[in-house]
Formats: structure tokens, C-alpha cells, sequence
């Protein structure tokens, strides 16, 4: 019966081990899958270089010569024209990705509130969704009362960017009313005309 117990125990012990191994293996094989994913898709990897040196030659008889200048230089600019409209575009995505992550830091700490008034079932997440992408604080909520509400912004406290809100969810209404006791620093309602 002991003999049982101990075979049994270094039983254990050696899957306790293939475990532990199997499981350093598949971090260091994560790791390096990462680490390859990030040398692949970095920002230097997406730019485009292109610096045309060759000329073209034509065979004139036993010699090869250099083809036309102008039809060289015409090649070399058209590369040079492909290669600096793709820096643009990434150099173009890099400041609109600046921009977005500039608003989010900007929208932080702002509180607000979406209420869906309208029959639409689900409009108040969708909007929660967007504003939370952006950087607000959201709580979202519903209120099926059976009073026609059209769309507005409601500004609660100073300072506070409700036409912004308006601009990304495509509310042109925005009004203030001032109170410094609210919990929420905007409140926007979504009625039927959403």
C-alpha cells in the first residue's frame, strides 16, 4: 500500500512538472510571437522609401547606353511622388490618432448622462458607446413616458464641451442650465426625431 502512495506521489510530481514546463514554454512562444508582431507592424515598417538610383540603359549597336534623361528624371519624380503621398497619409493618420487620444485626456473627468426618450429600444447604449470612445464618463438610462421629446443637449455645469457632444452624435440643440448640485455635467436626451 505505501509503494502504491509513492508511485502515485512522483506521479504527480512529474505532470506537476510538464505542467509548469508547458507553461514556461507557451509564455516564451507568446512572448516571442508578440515581439515579432510589433517589429512587423510598427509605424517604421508601414513608411515608404523610395530613392531611384538606377538609370536605365539601351543597347545601341555593341554598347549599352543611357536611356533618354528626361524619361529617367520623368520615372524618378513619379516614385517620388508615390513615396511622399503614402508619408503623407501615414503621417496624417499618426496626427488624427494624436488628436483623438488629445480628446480623450481633454473629456476625462466629464460626467454625463443619456436618456432615451425616444421608442427606439437600445439608442441610449449606442450613444453611450461613442461617448465612451471618446472619453466621457457615461451612465445611460431609458424613459418611456408618453411625452413627444425632441433631441437636446443640456449643459449643467460651466465649461463643459456640450457642442462637441452635439458634433459626434449629431445633436444641433444644446442648452445650458446651470446647476452646480447636479451629478452630471451634461445631460443629453434622445428623443423621436433621433
Amino acid at each position: 500500500m505505501a509503494a502504491k502512495k509513492k508511485r502515485r506521489g512522483r506521479i504527480r510530481i512529474k505532470s506537476f512538472r510538464r505542467v509548469i514546463l508547458s507553461t514556461g514554454l507557451l509564455t516564451v512562444a507568446v512572448i516571442a510571437l508578440l515581439t515579432i508582431r510589433n517589429a512587423v507592424f510598427s509605424v517604421d515598417s508601414k513608411k515608404v522609401i523610395a530613392q531611384p538610383t538606377a538609370t536605365a540603359l539601351i543597347a545601341k549597336g555593341d554598347a549599352l547606353v543611357p536611356e533618354d534623361d528626361s524619361k529617367v528624371n520623368e520615372t524618378k519624380n513619379e516614385i517620388s511622388e508615390v513615396a511622399s503621398v503614402a508619408n503623407a497619409s501615414l503621417a496624417s493618420s499618426d496626427e488624427a490618432s494624436r488628436e483623438i487620444g488629445e480628446a480623450i485626456v481633454r473629456n476625462k473627468g466629464i460626467c454625463v448622462n443619456v436618456i432615451n426618450h425616444s421608442q427606439k429600444t437600445g439608442l441610449s447604449e449606442k450613444v453611450r458607446a461613442v461617448l465612451e470612445v471618446n472619453g466621457f464618463t457615461v451612465s445611460a438610462g431609458n424613459d418611456k413616458s408618453l411625452k413627444r421629446v425632441n433631441s437636446v443637449i443640456i449643459e449643467k455645469k460651466e465649461n463643459v464641451p456640450g457642442e462637441e457632444i452635439g458634433k459626434l452624435i449629431n445633436i444641433r440643440r444644446v442648452r445650458k442650465e446651470i446647476d452646480p448640485d447636479s451629478r452630471f455635467d451634461i445631460v443629453v436626451i434622445l428623443g423621436d426625431d433621433y
